[in-house]
């Protein structure tokens, strides 16, 4: 499954993969409109977890794995093909 990423406003991403092989686009954020995920705090420096931003296709793969989950779900049958 090729993973491609889009803005806040829905848009393909500046970073995002392209191109006719791409079966999927997702939130992946952009410059100033991040995705939140739980992540290890750096910033305070004493390694507690909390909600940090990312953009890029590595944000927008957990929503794919999300989607293909639930149609599994629904058909479990269902192949990659």
């Amino acid at each position: 499954i090729v993973v491609g990423a889009t803005t806040r406003d829905g848009r393909r991403a500046s970073y995002s993969n392209y191109g006719p092989r791409v079966n999927l686009l997702a939130p992946g954020g952009d410059a100033g409109n991040v995705i939140l995920s739980l992540g290890k705090d750096d910033v305070a420096g004493n390694g507690t977890y909390d909600y940090v931003g990312s953009a890029g296709t590595s944000m927008a793969s957990p929503h794919v794995a999300g989607v293909i989950s639930l149609m599994k779900a629904l058909k479990p049958s269902l192949t990659s093909a």
